[in-house]
């Protein structure tokens, strides 16, 4: 933090990292050269004779697998300690632990007016990771909170650019305007944000009625159309088989169909039927 002539604390810029340089050891005044001394002293005897010395604070600290510590001496930035077992002074050392795996936040359902005013409700979930312990330690105080805090910012600007039309059909586009307006606020606490997921979109209750009325409505229509065309082509066929069963051929047919089924009726006295044609032809004769 760089403070101005009067003593007011001034925002550092990007890429200033003069509040978090290790500390120097000739900054150390006498009284601090004095705790340094006794802390390394006690904590020696803690480590070569636990049993003995088990009053005196222990010596060394365990930092986990995916986690990252800080050492503070004397309330300003040391060094940055990997996973393992490490001594410090156990007098003058503070240790900051730094969680360096994928964090995530799951942000509350937030009602969002998309760009035709339409009102939507939308479930999202941020995932981010530190990549810059230092920054994250030192340039912020709650980092989640303050993550969350620009998510749902980022999350009202990014889908207030949309229809609500697009908001449905284009989700992972939506997904990424709204990392990369997070992602442009938080780099610089060392974050990076890895995805935004949007797990849910829903629409009040009016406008969801309003929308399946209209879907029944496109399928009763959709319907009609289908069972009118059914119509007219029942309609044509009925014409065209009219047509063909006016036919001399087709009038032929007909009548050897039914000679063929009183012939074969049984014990029924047969009566043959002539054609009108081939009747008067005879009575002529």
């Amino acid at each position: 933090m760089q403070y101005d002539d009067q003593g007011m604390a001034q925002p550092n810029m990007p890429g200033d990292d003069d509040d978090i340089k290790a500390a120097d050891d000739k900054e150390y005044t006498c009284y601090e050269k004095c705790l340094n001394c006794c802390g390394g002293f006690f904590g020696c005897l803690r480590a070569w004779l636990p049993c003995i010395c088990c009053c005196c604070p222990n010596p060394f600290i365990q930092v986990k697998t995916g986690t990252i510590a800080l050492r503070e001496n004397f309330g300003k930035y040391k060094e940055q300690l990997g996973p393992g077992l490490h001594q410090i002074n156990p007098w003058s050392d503070k240790i900051k632990h730094v969680n360096l795996k994928t964090q995530v936040i799951n942000l509350h359902p937030q009602q969002i007016m998309t760009n035709d005013n339409i009102s939507i409700r939308i479930d999202a979930v941020v995932y981010y990771r530190i990549i810059e312990s230092r920054k994250a330690a030192y340039r912020v105080q709650n980092l989640q909170l303050s993550v969350s805090e620009k998510a749902y910012g980022a999350l009202r600007s990014a889908c207030g650019e949309y229809t609500m039309q697009e908001m449905l059909e284009k989700r992972e586009e939506v997904s990424e305007k709204i990392e990369s307006y997070i992602d442009q606020y938080v780099q610089n606490w060392g974050v990076f944000i890895e995805s935004v997921f949007i797990k849910d979109m829903q629409l009040n209750k009016d406008l969801q009625d309003d929308m399946a009325a209209a879907a029944k409505q496109k399928r009763v229509g959709q319907s009609k159309v289908i069972s009118a065309k059914a119509d007219v082509e029942s309609a044509k066929l009925l014409r065209e088989a009219a047509d063909y069963l006016d036919s001399k051929a087709a009038m032929q047919i007909r009548y050897l169909e039914t000679i063929q089924g009183i012939a074969n009726k049984q014990n029924t006295p047969k009566v043959m039927f002539l054609p009108l044609n081939v009747s008067k032809k005879k009575g002529r004769k």
